[in-house]
């Protein structure tokens, strides 16, 4: 919990997506592979304290974030397709967690030149106030 809290962190201080942002999470603590269907079993009488839904949402954050970061530093040539690892992490799980990732896949997955940025970080954008912003509001409200 405490990386996807450091990854919001960084997420409000640029207030949204932007390059770079996964550096400051430790993906040793924090695999966003692993925990996108993260289950946590408490035992009777006892409680771990553990947001299930706030590690799984961060998760898909935190692929978005890397994703991001494919789309900052590569060609036209080389932004993620279907094959690409986590783009079938977020088909697979990611859209049960935060539903707008379909959106999202259906702009990503066009031919590069056909690609629609303002549509994008529109996209981006509404899952970040929803739930980075939306999360943390909630958390001090």
């Amino acid at each position: 919990m405490a990386s996807v809290l450091l990854l919001y962190y960084h997420l409000i201080s640029d207030d949204g997506f932007f390059h770079g942002q996964t550096v400051f999470v430790n993906h040793n603590d924090f695999n966003a592979h692993e925990f996108i269907d993260v289950k946590v079993i408490e035992a009777p009488n006892v409680t771990l304290d553990i947001n299930e839904s706030m590690l799984r949402e961060g998760a898909v954050i935190c692929l978005l974030c890397m994703l991001f970061d494919m789309f900052c530093e590569n060609e036209e040539d080389d932004y993620p397709s279907n094959d690409e690892e986590m783009i079938k992490i977020l088909k697979e799980h990611g859209i049960q967690v935060i539903p707008e990732i379909s959106a999202y896949l259906e702009c990503i997955l066009v031919p590069a030149n056909k690609l629609d940025f303002d549509l994008y970080n529109d996209i981006l954008k509404s899952i970040y106030e929803k739930y980075v912003k939306g999360f943390l509001i909630k958390l001090v409200a």
